[in-house]
């Protein structure tokens, strides 16, 4: 017997019924049932979030972060997008609008995220102390020398290597 849930409508049902506003943490590693309308319920009902991990989440788009440029999650400090390969510069630009308290950001081989985008992620995220930008292949160059002119409070660029575990920060 397979078990099929609409994590949307669990989602909204969920943070509505069960009072769950206060959440500040929500750890999605690798869980790639996620669709837009969940990640919007997420969005706009946690606005509590401190760190939200989406990581390897295949199936959300842009449209799924645009409740974030109504700055619906003021709190959010951590924000994990890595291997989220429909998400481009459009998600960036919501971010950049409404999350201002960010202080790390993982990309990590999102193939449709430009210099464009991270320069409004720089306008809008001043607070940015870490960065994994592995694998976005139309920033030419992504050496710290590069990148840093961008966000001044920047002490770790994740480039080649690995992205570092959030607990060691």
């Amino acid at each position: 017997v397979e078990l099929c849930l609409d994590l949307a409508v669990l989602m909204s049902f969920t943070l509505r019924e069960q009072k769950c506003t206060k959440l500040n943490s929500l750890l999605l590693y690798a869980c790639s049932g996620w669709k837009d309308k969940g990640i919007d319920a997420v969005c706009k009902n946690l606005q509590s979030m401190q760190v939200l991990d989406l990581c390897g989440s295949k199936d959300i788009t842009d449209k799924a972060f645009e409740a974030l440029s109504g700055g619906t999650m003021p709190k959010l400090r951590r924000l994990n997008l890595g291997w989220c390969p429909q998400l481009s510069d459009g998600s960036l630009k919501s971010i950049s609008a409404g999350c201002h308290e960010i202080e790390y950001l993982y990309l990590l081989g999102n193939k449709l995220m430009t210099l464009e985008g991270l320069i409004q992620v720089s306008q809008g995220c001043t607070k940015l102390c870490g960065l994994d930008i592995c694998g976005l292949c139309l920033i030419q160059d992504r050496s710290y020398d590069a990148i840093s002119p961008l966000f001044p409070s920047l002490t770790l660029l994740a480039k080649l290597g690995t992205a570092p575990n959030y607990d060691d920060y």
